[in-house]
């Protein structure tokens, strides 16, 4: 009767494949950090350009105008708009997401009844690497996230 062998991985084969699992972290995980920070960026860009646009839809939609305002307010909020009933509805950037430094956005904007914009304005973002995205808002009321 032949002797029939157990076949399994030897330690020393563990210990390469485990060695080569640990040096195939090590080289990914900064780019995956990378491409996590670079979505956060633009994820922030995209979600203010969606406010912007569903207060202009509701301005034109319910014949008021609609402001918004980008800037840390004393609600806590980095944007916000001004609802028909006088309240605000705000969000927060996410956490290392801020305003670029000489970014004229205290003031804010307001989206008229046509559907146009009180004023041209840019707005930037920074993230913790000086990595920048922004939305361009036009006084005609035309969007655009670059």
């Amino acid at each position: 009767m032949p002797l029939h062998r157990n076949r399994g991985f030897s330690l020393v084969e563990l210990m390469v494949a485990v060695a080569i699992l640990g040096l195939m972290l090590t080289i990914s995980v900064p780019g995956v950090r990378s491409a996590l920070r670079a979505h956060r960026l633009k994820s922030s860009a995209e979600n203010i350009a969606a406010q912007l646009r569903l207060a202009r839809s509701t301005a034109m939609a319910n014949g008021t105008d609609r402001r918004m305002c980008f800037a840390e307010d004393s609600a806590g909020f980095d944007y916000h708009v001004h609802t028909s009933d006088g309240r605000l509805r705000g969000w927060s950037l996410p956490e290392g997401i801020h305003y670029a430094m000489g970014t004229d956005t205290s003031t804010g904007l307001t989206f008229r009844t046509s559907g146009r914009a009180s004023r041209s304005l840019d707005i930037v973002l920074l993230d913790d690497r000086a990595h920048r995205d922004s939305v361009t808002i036009e006084i005609s009321g035309y969007l655009l996230v670059h």
